[in-house]
């Protein structure tokens, strides 16, 4: 009986996504947040962590996580870029003039110095190479040298950026997990939609208190986005009852694919309205507090990124 209530309410609120509020078109435009990036690191502090998620392999999330790297980094920031699509490790092909380094190098490091992990232009590249499911067959030295390692790349950025796994592979839930904020990138059609509520909600009931956010894609306008975010929204509360972050969105146009592919990676600021949307949503983000789990920690710092990523509970 439990199993079909369950079911039934998955259907109710799924169905809500195709419902429209005749006031959708009539809401006013958020103004676009002020301010400048000018937050700096608390020292011992964990960095801001981020991941981007979606249903599927979307060009816009390789896209965003990209220029969400370099915009950051240009505004002075260090940045951690984790590549953690297991299935395809899209950043690695995409970033040409980026070197990665794979993760199984840091299990293997045994305690040596980091001045090998390539640094362009403020963002180290790490590759996923090893299925974080795996993990947990790591001796107890191999452990404590990933964890020390990563701690001290972590230790050195400000931002920690990660792309996970598409869909509701192990990879995404154990990201999800570690991050302090989820950004899910949501298409306008309503059965991507759908996708991607399925995934907002299974994000909420693996972390209660994770900060989730949707960037809408495949639009022309503005107005478009505050639409599919104002539902998505509607949707979040009403059932799950949890607050939703509107990060942005990306304009539907060719540049989103063209740039990557041919390893163009200039600054968004020399091209389109498509790259101003990402110095908005980046702005957005620095806007909000971080978002961790200091609240939990009231006495001590909080867990950073890799203490929570790599605890043997997690594998």
């Amino acid at each position: 009986m439990k199993q079909t209530k369950k079911l039934g309410r998955g259907l109710e609120d799924f169905s809500h996504l195709f419902l429209s509020s005749p006031s959708d078109a009539k809401k006013p435009l958020p103004d676009p947040p002020q301010g400048s990036l000018e937050h700096k690191k608390v020292v011992g502090a964990p960095s801001r962590s981020l991941c981007v998620v979606s249903h599927r392999a979307l060009d816009q999330r390789a896209f965003l996580v990209i220029h969400l790297a370099l915009e950051i980094a240009q505004q002075g920031k260090k940045v951690l870029l984790l590549d953690g699509d297991f299935s395809m490790p899209r950043l690695t092909m995409r970033m040409q003039d980026c070197i990665a380094t794979p993760l199984s190098h840091l299990i293997t490091r045994h305690g040596r110095d980091l001045r090998d992990v390539q640094e362009t232009n403020g963002v180290k590249l790490i590759s996923l190479d090893v299925d974080l499911s795996t993990l947990s067959a790591l001796g107890q030295d191999e452990r404590r040298s990933l964890k020390d390692s990563f701690n001290t790349l972590e230790e050195e950025s400000d931002v920690i950026l990660t792309v996970a796994s598409p869909g509701f592979m192990h990879h995404m839930k154990a990201l999800v997990c570690a991050v302090d904020e989820a950004m899910v990138i949501t298409p306008q059609p309503l059965a991507e939609m759908i996708n991607a509520y399925g995934l907002i909600k299974l994000i909420f009931h693996m972390r209660e208190n994770v900060r989730v956010g949707i960037v809408s894609c495949n639009l022309t306008n503005a107005l478009q986005a505050a639409m599919v975010f104002e539902k998505m929204k509607r949707v979040v509360d009403k059932f799950l009852h949890k607050p939703l972050v509107n990060y942005g969105f990306i304009p539907d146009g060719g540049e989103i694919v063209a740039p990557q592919k041919t390893g163009d990676h200039r600054s968004p600021q020399t091209f389109s309205h498509n790259f101003t949307s990402v110095t908005e949503i980046i702005r957005t983000i620095f806007e909000m507090d971080p978002g961790n789990d200091c609240a939990l920690y009231k006495d001590s710092i909080a867990p950073g990124f890799s203490e929570k990523l790599f605890a043997p509970s997690r594998h």
